[in-house]
């Protein structure tokens, strides 16, 4: 059987069943450093979603696809600057 998962909190699941949420429980919290759980910034400072920072980009197709995520703000900034200069491939 497929599984699958959410990758943000969402109505329906705002406290539970994300990969955000995944993160932040055992056997992965503290892996993952805080700041990587909290909400993305936009570039005004204001909050851009309930996507955490730790998920870079879901390349998805369909209802299928591949989530990227970030351990620390360095990786997340390596990993995320190809999808920004739509570089990536």
């Amino acid at each position: 059987h497929d599984r699958a998962m959410l990758s943000h909190p969402s109505p329906g699941f705002w406290t539970h069943g994300t990969v955000a949420h995944a993160l932040a429980l055992p056997p992965l919290a503290g892996r993952v450093p805080k700041a990587m759980l909290e909400e993305r910034q936009a570039s005004t400072g204001e909050k851009d979603s309930v996507i955490p920072r730790a998920v870079v980009h879901r390349l998805d197709r369909g209802t299928t696809g591949l989530m990227l995520l970030a351990k620390t703000p360095r990786a997340e900034a390596h990993l995320a600057a190809p999808f920004r200069a739509r570089g990536a491939k």
